[in-house]
């Protein structure tokens, strides 16, 4: 079976504490492909702790994973997923 890749759009606590814990133990199942977030030094934290890649790109995000979860305040929505729906 191949393991299905999975971008995040936004990296906060919630990600971090809840999502993160449930992908490393399914990562038999999953990889995780990287994320995109506005913050910088929120980028370089999370690409330290998990080693995770950092996309500036939503859409490059998006071409590189089979499944997006997007944590964005609610005015950004939907922005954020019609720029990665088109891939």
């Amino acid at each position: 079976m191949n393991k299905k890749r999975v971008g995040f759009i936004g990296f906060g606590k919630r990600v971090e504490n809840v999502y993160m814990p449930i992908f490393k133990k399914t990562s038999s199942i999953f990889d995780i492909s990287g994320f995109s977030t506005r913050r910088d030094e929120r980028a370089d934290y999370v690409s330290n702790k998990f080693g995770i890649k950092r996309y500036t790109s939503q859409q490059n995000l998006s071409s590189e994973s089979d499944l997006i979860i997007a944590f964005t305040p609610p005015e950004n929505q939907f922005e954020v997923l019609d720029k990665v729906s088109k891939f």
